[in-house]
């Protein structure tokens, strides 16, 4: 298979090609924000939050082999349609030649290329969301920085076997020198 450089001179479908560069090398999830509260009513409400460094949401999500950033600077109301156990999600597509889109869900299961922001449990004959029912379980959180600490353990891991390996050489070679071999000459 050839080579393929995403983006190049004259590309038809840039989008296509933006959306694609970071897929599979940023971790879906949230970012900053899109924090989930009571909304009045069974309703919950998706915010930016409370971070003065950053004021906006921001949440990666990736689908179909395609990387999409989306941005909430608003409140948005999602509404819970029955009792029972709801995730709130983030849900992405993008398509060549069609509007890219996001929306804001609750769903009963969230589907793999779902950013998850909170779970809801609601019991029979609640009447409104109370804080207590919204929770950060399963919680779709990705950091930069969780992205470089995997990175690092993995370059230590590395390191640790180049350093076995390394030994291992040395003990055969002295193993082959006590055997008469001389590691300069090619056999």
């Amino acid at each position: 298979m050839p080579l393929t450089v995403d983006i190049k001179w004259r590309e038809q479908y840039a989008s296509s090609a933006l959306n694609r560069k970071l897929a599979g090398v940023l971790d879906p999830g949230i970012y900053w924000g899109f924090a989930v509260a009571p909304g009045g009513g069974l309703n919950v409400r998706v915010f930016e939050g409370a971070d003065p460094d950053y004021p906006v949401s921001v949440a990666v999500v990736e689908r179909d082999g395609y990387s999409m950033t989306v941005r909430l600077d608003t409140d948005e109301t999602v509404p819970i349609l029955a009792p029972g156990t709801w995730h709130i999600v983030l849900e992405g597509s993008y398509i060549v030649g069609q509007d890219t889109s996001a929306a804001l869900k609750a769903v009963p299961s969230p589907a793999p290329h779902h950013v998850v922001l909170a779970k809801v449990v609601v019991p029979e004959g609640a009447a409104a969301i109370t804080t207590g029912m919204i929770s950060a379980v399963g919680r779709s959180e990705a950091h930069p920085a969780l992205h470089v600490a995997r990175m690092v353990t993995m370059v230590t891991s590395l390191t640790e076997s180049l350093i076995d390996a390394r030994a291992r050489l040395t003990n055969l070679e002295r193993w082959a020198q006590a055997a008469g071999f001389d590691p300069a000459t090619m056999y």
